[in-house]
């Protein structure tokens, strides 16, 4: 099905997302704004139908997906839980790089916590159930994750997520241009 599109939604805003903090499996709450970029990312997806939603097990993600309030069936994955940062966890990249100077959590992965190949192969499981469902699929979940998810959709290595930001409350999509996989939108906030 070369007219698939997966839609990506990074959760709303948190406190320690504006605060520049890893967080993987700590649950925190969106903030007001979080909940408003919810909301609009609800109203942009709205005219759209899809066959699927898959959310990641996250309270921020779950919360962002129920506000954006989409006529979709939804299923949680845990295939979409943010990476664990382990040892990094609710550290700002500067607290870790005095820790571990040239850290990358997208080629060293985080001690503690996740390898890159943990990372893609939760990516790739990801990928094949949203292939696996005919019509387009929308996910909400976190940062990383997604751009992990990115990574593979556009057959490279995890490692090239480094390269890829995602904002809080932004709608990305993954698609097809001709029989290629592409990157049809990226960040873009409602």
């Amino acid at each position: 099905m070369k007219h698939k599109r997966i839609y990506l939604v990074r959760h709303g805003e948190t406190t320690w997302a504006l605060e520049g903090r890893h967080t993987g499996r700590t649950d925190i709450p969106l903030t007001g704004n979080g909940k408003q970029q919810a909301a609009s990312i609800g109203k942009a997806l709205a005219p759209l139908t899809f066959s699927l939603a898959l959310v990641g097990p996250q309270k921020r993600a779950a919360d962002t997906f129920k506000i954006a309030n989409l006529s979709v069936k939804s299923i949680t994955d845990p295939d979409l839980a943010e990476w664990d940062y382990g040892d990094f966890e609710g550290l700002t990249s500067k607290e870790i790089a005095v820790k571990s100077p040239g850290w990358n959590i997208f080629t060293n992965g985080a001690p503690g916590g996740e390898t890159p190949v943990h990372m893609q192969e939760r990516a790739d499981r990801v990928i094949k159930t949203a292939t696996e469902i005919e019509g387009d699929v929308v996910i909400f979940s976190s940062a990383h994750i997604l751009r992990c998810i990115t990574a593979r959709w556009l057959e490279t290595e995890i490692a090239f997520g480094r390269h890829l930001t995602l904002q809080t409350g932004s709608l990305s999509i993954l698609g097809y241009e001709h029989a290629n996989r592409s990157l049809l939108l990226w960040n873009e906030v409602m």
